[in-house]
């Protein structure tokens, strides 16, 4: 489906207009209707307001994983701003260094964690009161920014990957109808929200009346959830499962198991198969590409490299050479995304951004551009992708609290 018909925010609007008692967001022992989250994002939404907060602006979000999390980050969406999600046990240091590398003037927090931050204009909940069922309504489009989300890129440094409501709309559409949401309880949210992973979990459930479970990590989800409609985890995530044998102990855990990692292995799978889940995706796409840009559906064992699929709907892929030419099928190109799922870009990063984002010569569309992943791969007999490395890798700095671009 076409990613330009609607923004984040209103999606989920018009989702707690349908179904304002159902349960949109649960943690343990707190539990928020469609009704209460809408109400409250409205509220934060008139708050960042009145602090100066519009179109063009970055609101930074350090929060815990709680139901008022979500609200914000609603709210900063529907005042027309993006956000710039932080995880709380990321270094002072580093946050800094986002807020004063996005221009950020307010930061949503908690009151523990205000004092460290005299650069900005820090907010809490507390001054937050109530709810609020008049929303602003801000004229956002597609073009309008969801979020920056910061990974270690081809620098080291960290790169900020500028996302669009029509880059995350188009994903989630089709999500969730891949992953399950007509069936289930909804999805767990149990990564921080500075990683490009938590994306959809966050936003799928919202758009489809279920309920968004906030999890403090994957195993208390695996041992304790039932019925969910989806999980989206990562190749390593699976590897200490298994390890811990919690596909042997899990039961009718979720629907359908997402695996977010192009370097995803059959005997990564093999316990999962005809286990606690019914259907494995393994959903490739690194955040310059709107998280997700192929799939793969794993229904058979296998050895190797679990392929990586063919493009999502909305989303073109085109293996190149050097010279930007097409490879013949079989042999190894340089992978390259189009369509709606291309990023805005790199924040504040000019040089970056033309090197990586790239004409496109193949869409057709005026000033269209093709996202030069990094990554190679070849095209299989029956058409699906398979990942095979990066042109160029740079690991990741010792205890780097975020995640690689093109890692996922």
């Amino acid at each position: 489906m076409d990613g330009r018909d609607g923004c984040v925010h209103d999606l989920v609007a018009a989702q707690a207009a349908v179904t304002p008692e159902a349960v949109a967001v649960a943690a343990p022992d707190v539990r928020w209707s469609y009704r209460r989250l809408d109400g409250r994002a409205n509220a934060w939404a008139h708050h960042l307001r009145a602090l100066g907060v519009g179109r063009g602006d970055v609101v930074g979000v350090l929060l815990h994983r709680v139901p008022e999390t979500v609200a914000v980050l609603l709210g900063v969406l529907k005042s027309g701003a993006a956000y710039l999600p932080l995880d709380p046990s990321c270094p002072a240091a580093r946050v800094e260094h986002l807020l004063r590398d996005t221009g950020t003037r307010v930061l949503v927090t908690d009151p523990p964690l205000a004092r460290r931050y005299p650069g900005v204009r820090v907010t809490t909940a507390a001054e937050v009161v109530g709810v609020r069922f008049t929303p602003l309504g801000v004229d956002t489009g597609p073009d309008d920014v969801v979020c920056v989300l910061y990974a270690i890129g081809s620098t080291g440094d960290p790169e900020g990957v500028v996302l669009s409501h029509g880059n995350v709309v188009n994903q989630l559409r089709w999500a969730v109808g891949a992953f399950g949401l007509d069936e289930g309880t909804g999805a767990v949210l149990h990564s921080s929200l500075a990683f490009d992973l938590a994306v959809p979990s966050l936003y799928c459930p919202l758009l489809a009346g279920r309920t968004l479970w906030l999890r403090a990590d994957l195993p208390t989800s695996a041992r304790g959830d039932t019925g969910l409609s989806f999980v989206k985890t990562t190749p390593s995530h699976l590897r200490l499962l298994a390890a811990d044998h919690v596909p042997e102990r899990a039961t009718e855990w979720a629907g359908v198991l997402v695996v977010s990692g192009a370097d995803l292995r059959f005997e990564d799978v093999a316990a999962w198969l005809g286990g606690p889940v019914r259907r494995i995706v393994n959903a490739y796409g690194p955040a310059g590409a709107a998280v997700s840009c192929t799939a793969y559906e794993v229904t058979a064992r296998g050895s190797g490299r679990v392929p990586i699929g063919t493009a999502l709907p909305g989303v073109r892929v085109h293996l190149l050479d050097g010279a930007m030419r097409p490879v013949p099928r079989g042999a190894l190109g340089e992978l390259f995304v189009g369509g709606v799922g291309v990023a805005h870009g790199y924040w504040a990063r000019p040089g970056l951004t033309a090197d990586r984002f790239v004409p496109d010569p193949f869409g057709g569309e005026p000033g269209a551009r093709l996202y030069r992943t990094g990554d190679l791969a070849r095209e299989l007999p029956d058409g699906n992708l398979e990942f095979a490395g990066r042109v160029d890798r740079v690991p990741a700095p010792a205890a780097s609290p975020f995640p690689v671009e093109g890692a996922s």
